[in-house]
């Protein structure tokens, strides 16, 4: 069924041909009618195009007549809804989110108003009736999305057309219905029903007080800062899933600078005799693969003090606990993935499992190579040339970088609590943040976190990410539609 809005009131006809679908023969796109909720759904993406007398509501074949008569009460039904729903101007409705109304602020897992289904969303924001929208509809309809508690944010038009030109599969210039219902479930109901997982980054004894105090690093920040803003989004936000990842080595562990007898250099190594190398210097050791590895003094020791979480870190009872490194011959700075991104930790599959939209990510440390956004290759040769001063025990790792790295490379909304991390050089820390901003993550206060978990502040940044990713997976798919 073709249900078709004019410019003043909804006329309906229906049609049905051999496989039972329908089009709109203005844009190409098939749509159909779900008679079980009275709106407008996709119901074959193959339909045929059919003839549309978009005057009166017609009811055929004849050889359909219980269907017709089903069709015709539900097209009755849907006029007298259809009359309420127009007399409510565009106008009036981006009046309420520019004064900062709340009413249509849908809040975690509470869709109502005009976001309730696509067919009312895009009844709300076509303005003309043509049951299609055009830029301009379409940006009215960010602006209303785009909020903070109801105010809206200001979008270039850049990015309201890089996403605009993402869902409109066939470059006409309008989203149609089939469209559009893309661009609502795929985007729209994930801005506004976000699920969130912080991942709290290696809050260790070590690297707070321990071997690898963050402290003792050149931007002479104390990890154990962090704690106190961790512990109030833990009790104040309503998080989906909450992780927290621990470096995790057993004694052998390849990045030990007191194990290095344990491995064969090889002849590309910098250094070549083991008794010569020291913490701190870089060696190559044989493979396969061959491995590049930072020698490190010894931290984080399964079940040792240093591998504890700091004491005063609140452990949530559903918290989830992600241990890295745990290979001999693998060093692992991300919480997702080793360093060789040969395996990944338990992670990368929990956080597909629950269908997480946005990654959190806060804790220990938070610069260089998120930064400059480069290959773990390509780290292991910059990322620890930092000066080791007379009585330093040096420097830490950069796990938060590298998590929200892969974050981002997974496609996931990824967002950085500044406030909440520490970092090695305020070189370093720097970069990371321009670098962050570059690629479609962004940077909050712990203040900002729970109206964004809550889905009442949606950040204009994060939904270009995610059209991004539904551009990116419909490629990676074959199933771009654009002629």
């Amino acid at each position: 069924m073709f249900l078709y809005t004019g410019k003043s009131r909804l006329a309906i006809s229906a049609q049905f041909n051999s496989i039972g679908g329908f089009t709109d023969s203005a844009s190409s796109c098939p749509i159909g009618w779900d008679l079980s909720f009275v709106q407008i759904s996709v119901i074959n993406c193959a339909a045929t195009a059919t003839n549309i007398n978009t005057d009166s509501a017609e009811v055929g074949p004849e050889s359909n007549d219980s269907v017709g008569s089903s069709l015709e009460a539900a097209a009755v039904e849907m006029e007298s809804v259809s009359k309420a729903i127009s007399d409510v101007q565009l106008d009036n409705i981006m009046e309420n989110n520019l004064n900062g109304s709340q009413e249509n602020s849908t809040g975690k897992n509470e869709l109502s108003g005009f976001w309730k289904n696509a067919n009312e969303t895009m009844q709300k924001f076509d303005a003309n009736k043509d049951q299609h929208l055009d830029f301009a509809e379409f940006s009215a309809l960010c602006e209303a999305l785009f909020v903070n508690n109801g105010k809206a944010y200001t979008i270039e038009e850049k990015t309201l057309r890089t996403i605009f030109k993402i869902f409109d599969q066939n470059s006409n210039g309008v989203l149609c219905m089939y469209e559009f219902t893309e661009c609502y479930n795929a985007w729209i109901k994930k801005i506004l029903n976000p699920v969130s997982a912080i991942v709290v980054i290696d809050v260790q004894n070590d690297f707070i007080s321990g071997s690898l105090a963050l402290k003792n690093s050149p931007a002479h920040q104390d990890g154990a800062e962090v704690v106190e803003p961790i512990n109030r989004m833990l009790e104040n936000v309503a998080f989906d899933k909450v992780f927290y990842s621990l470096d995790w080595h057993p004694t052998n562990h390849i990045s030990f600078a007191d194990n290095v007898n344990l491995r064969k250099l090889d002849k590309s190594s910098p250094i070549q005799d083991p008794n010569e190398a020291k913490e701190f210097d870089v060696v190559v050791f044989e493979g396969p693969p061959l491995m590049e590895q930072k020698l490190w003094p010894r931290h984080c020791v399964q079940k040792s003090w240093g591998a504890q979480l700091q004491d005063d870190l609140k452990v949530l009872p559903d918290g989830q606990m992600i241990y890295k490194g745990t290979n001999p011959d693998r060093d692992s700075y991300s919480a997702l993935f080793d360093n060789a991104k040969t395996s990944s930790t338990d992670l990368v599959g929990l956080l597909s499992e629950f269908g997480i939209t946005d990654v959190y990510v806060c804790g220990l440390a938070a610069d260089f190579c998120v930064g400059k956004f480069m290959s773990v290759e390509t780290c292991h040769n910059v990322l620890f040339i930092v000066k080791k001063n007379k009585n330093l025990t040096l420097v830490l790792l950069t796990l938060t970088g590298f998590t929200g790295k892969d974050a981002l490379d997974l496609g996931y909304r990824t967002i950085f609590v500044e406030d909440a991390t520490r970092g090695i050089t305020m070189e370093g820390i720097n970069a990371t943040h321009e670098n962050l901003i570059e690629n479609h993550a962004i940077l909050v206060q712990t203040d900002e976190v729970k109206d964004m978990v809550s889905g009442v502040d949606r950040r204009p940044e994060l939904g270009l990410k995610l059209a991004l990713e539904i551009e990116k997976k419909r490629l990676q798919n074959g199933k771009t539609e654009k002629n």
